[in-house]
């Protein structure tokens, strides 16, 4: 059975990541085996289920073995780690990440990403769920993979109550129409807000 694959969509800052992480920590002590897979730039969807550690990143694994001309070597313990919040649960993480700062497309450095874990056979896995963070601030090419190929099975979409998070959010909601209509199947699930009422 291959996973269930969901996208988490929301504008940057708006508490995606840490949104993303309590539910794969909820899915994973429910008993699923659970891929957290981080697709924005900043690399640091995975922090919170890893103790405050940042990951390496896909690409800067993949970069070291392109310098040696070892991409070929490079294995699925390089680039995807289990989380020690608890031996009992299955809870993985991994960050894509991207280029540095003004030397390439971040959108770009996604496709790759998930070319790479195509390569490694990320749809023969025993997970039960992927999980993926995406930014949503803007929805370029690379960002709406999960909906241009119909990768994720559900979207959901963290917003606040302020203006830019629910512009992005309504960006990413006609994406998905605009996909559905050119024959995807992903489905939008729905919003989570994600509101300040003051009390931090």
């Amino acid at each position: 059975m291959t996973a269930r694959m969901l996208a988490i969509y929301g504008k940057g800052g708006i508490g995606k990541s840490f949104t993303t992480s309590n539910l794969t920590a909820r899915m994973a002590y429910d008993g699923a085996r659970v891929l957290q897979l981080g697709c924005d730039p900043k690399h640091d969807s995975c922090n919170t289920i890893f103790g405050g550690h940042s990951l390496p990143t896909l690409g800067d694994v993949w970069r070291g073995h392109k310098d040696l001309g070892t991409e070929d070597k490079m294995a699925v313990g390089d680039i995807i780690f289990r989380s020690e919040i608890d031996p009992n649960v299955a809870l993985f993480g991994c960050e894509i990440g991207g280029p540095d700062v003004g030397r390439g497309c971040g959108g770009q450095g996604i496709s790759h990403g998930f070319k790479a874990l195509a390569r490694l056979g990320m749809n023969a896995w025993a997970l039960d769920y992927i999980v993926m963070d995406f930014l949503g601030d803007v929805v370029c090419g690379g960002f709406a993979t999960p909906l241009a190929r119909s990768l994720a099975e559900e979207v959901i979409i963290v917003v606040g109550h302020d203006r830019q998070s629910l512009y992005a959010a309504n960006n990413i909601a006609q994406a998905a129409r605009y996909f559905q209509s050119m024959g995807g199947s992903t489905q939008l699930l729905g919003l989570i807000v994600n509101r300040d009422d003051g009390t931090d």
